[in-house]
Order: structure tokens, then sequence, then C-alpha cells
């Protein structure tokens, strides 16, 4: 009789155990799992993408990362191009936590912890340089005539930045560009949600 029960009640605790410790990740979301025992090496967490994961109480927690995108409007007064102009600039940068391996973990160790409005102002920081750092490599004349070889500069140079911190940059678009007449160089930053 003991043995009728083991084999009916094990089962059933066992089964009742997996199914309270297994947590899925919706589509839009990367799940952190991080605690207990080292997840290979030098890996402090596991980044799941889709699907699922036994998570274990006690020894391990989760977190989620959102895959959103997120638009910020940059514009830059009295940016100095590569001929010591000045030109006023405004672009709209679309950005998401990344999806890939490598871009998951580097999400996970940098941004887990803050909130969205934090990730848009530590993502428009690098962004705010990388795009001061676009217009000083080029001059008026490249900014004003061809705006698709502008935000592809601007692209190339901000994403390798960004991804440093598990974000990827998929768009850039140059709204408004002008010659500007005084030398206050200043830049600020307005944060849209991407709906």
């Amino acid at each position: 009789m003991w043995i009728i029960i083991a084999y009916v009640v094990i089962p059933l605790i066992a089964g009742v155990i997996g199914f309270k410790c297994y947590r899925k990740c919706p589509a839009d979301k990367i799940m952190v799992v991080f605690g207990g025992t080292p997840f290979g090496k030098g890996f402090s967490s596991r980044c799941i993408h889709g699907g699922g994961t036994f998570v274990w109480p006690l020894i391990q927690k989760f977190a989620f990362l959102d895959l959103n995108p997120m638009t910020l409007n940059v514009p830059l007064k009295d940016a100095l191009t590569g001929k010591n102009e000045y030109v006023d600039a405004e672009a709209e940068f679309v950005i998401r936590i990344s999806s890939d391996e490598d871009g998951m973990r580097n999400a996970a160790d940098c941004l887990l912890d803050m909130s969205r409005g934090e990730i848009e102002k530590m993502a428009a920081k690098v962004i705010i340089g990388m795009f001061r750092l676009a217009l000083a490599s080029a001059t008026v004349e490249e900014v004003m005539r061809n705006r698709m070889q502008m935000e592809f500069r601007i692209l190339s140079m901000t994403r390798p930045e960004l991804e440093k911190i598990g974000i990827n940059l998929t768009r850039v678009t140059l709204n408004e560009y002008s010659v500007s007449s005084s030398e206050n160089g200043e830049a600020a930053v307005t944060v849209e949600n991407n709906v």
C-alpha cells in the first residue's frame, strides 16, 4: 500500500512543484534569471527570449526587460562641424533593448534594475555624444546636401556604443538642421514613448 501511495503522491508533488517553478517569457520581453550558481563561465545570469524555463524558489530570481521600442527626440544647438562651423540639428532615434545573445547579456548587466525612463536617459547621453561626434566629422555642406548619408554616419557611429549597454539602435531620422550663428554649445533631449 505504501508503494502505491509513493507512486501516486511523489509524482503529484513533483508535478505541482514543477508547475509552480516554470516561468514563461512573453514575446515582447526578455526574462533574466539570476541567483544560485553561475550560469556558465563568467556569466551571472541567463537570458530567455520566448519560451520558458524553471526558476527554483529561494535559490533563483527572475526579472523582465521590455523589448518595446523607444523614441528619443534629440535636438543639438550649436554643434561644431569639421570646419569649425556651428549647426543646429534635431534627430529622432528609435531604440530597443537588444534581443541577440550578446546584447541580452549586456542589457542584463547594465539595465536590469532600471526603469524605462532611466534607460531612455542613459541612451540619450550616449546618443548626444555620438551625435555631436558625427557632426564634427562632417562639413556644413555634407550635412545640408545629403541627409541620408548623414543619417547613416550617425547610425554607424552611435550603434556600437549603444550595443555595449545592450541597446539596439534601429533608426535615425534627421528632422531639422540649419547653420547656427552663436557659439553656445548646449544639448537637450526630450523623450517620447513609442506606442
